[in-house]
């Protein structure tokens, strides 16, 4: 019950080079573990995969009720992807996996579940109960298990590692150049484009209006941006979002509102998924 899906491109488990982690952001640090694990499954005719959780272990111990994620679950997915992942397994963090120890983790999930023949892993990494587990008791259990154990060193930028937390702290501070440098690629929202009153339309500026989840950090301002239709990959258009209260149209207590601007486009998008990238 704790594994709340597996996505594969293939109906059978083939054996795989694993990177695991909470990977949020999927940003230049999370890449090169990806890259490696990559890489190193086209080596040796395995697939490559990820182990990660549908929210950060954390949030278990210590919930927030403000915003957070870097990325929603569906944006983690698009990422990896786009990075070569075939096949994911999602974890949903609770009082079962809160109380395995690094053995029973590993074992269970990286042995029996993925069919690790490689894993890979950042230098912080910790797994299992009252996070016991790190990267020498992983390498230990690897070569115990004949499993190859390789732990990236981490990615220095401005003379610190690249860290989901240095990006959270970049967006509340608004610096969305610094997030975008750490992240690779520009900090995006993903989401499916809904039905409003069409007072934009009305004023002469059309907009796509997509919801985010309330966890995930949504910097509040106006900018330029690239919108991308889901299901049409060479779709690129040039857009204006601007994200805020709209207290003018009465709408202060229904949250932050994101407003997409499409700048060359014409055509019905409702329902249609988009890529906002700021």
């Amino acid at each position: 019950t704790h594994v709340l899906f597996v996505a594969s491109g293939t109906r059978n488990m083939k054996p795989s080079v694993v990177c695991i982690g909470t990977f949020d952001g999927v940003h230049l640090g999370h890449r090169k573990i990806i890259g490696l694990a990559v890489r190193r499954a086209r080596q040796i005719g395995a697939e490559p995969a990820v182990l990660t959780f549908s929210l950060p272990p954390r949030l278990y111990f210590a919930p927030v009720k403000g915003p957070y994620l870097l990325n929603t679950l569906d944006e983690k997915m698009l990422m990896f992807r786009l990075a070569g992942i075939q096949k994911a397994v999602v974890l949903e963090f609770g009082k079962e996996i809160a109380g395995m120890t690094a053995q029973e983790f590993f074992r269970h999930f990286l042995l029996n579940t993925l069919k690790a023949k490689v894993v890979v892993a950042g230098y912080n990494f910790r797994f299992g109960k009252d996070r016991g587990g790190d990267a020498e008791m992983l390498r230990a259990m690897g070569k115990d298990a004949g499993v190859k154990v390789k732990i990236a060193a981490p990615l220095m930028r401005g003379g610190r590692p690249v860290s989901s937390g240095r990006i959270r702290e970049s967006l509340h501070e608004g610096k969305l150049h610094e997030a975008n440098r750490l992240l690779g690629s520009p900090y995006f929202l993903l989401g499916k484009v809904r039905k409003e009153r069409k007072i934009g339309t009305q004023l002469g500026f059309p907009t796509a209006n997509i919801s985010v989840p309330q966890l995930k950090i949504v910097p509040r301002g106006v900018y330029a941006c690239t919108v991308k239709i889901t299901g049409h990959p060479q779709s690129r258009h040039p857009a204006v979002c601007n994200i805020g209260y709209r207290p003018t149209l009465g709408r202060v207590k229904e949250g932050l509102a994101v407003e997409t601007h499409l700048l060359d486009y014409s055509g019905n998008l409702y329902d249609k998924e988009i890529k906002v990238e700021l």
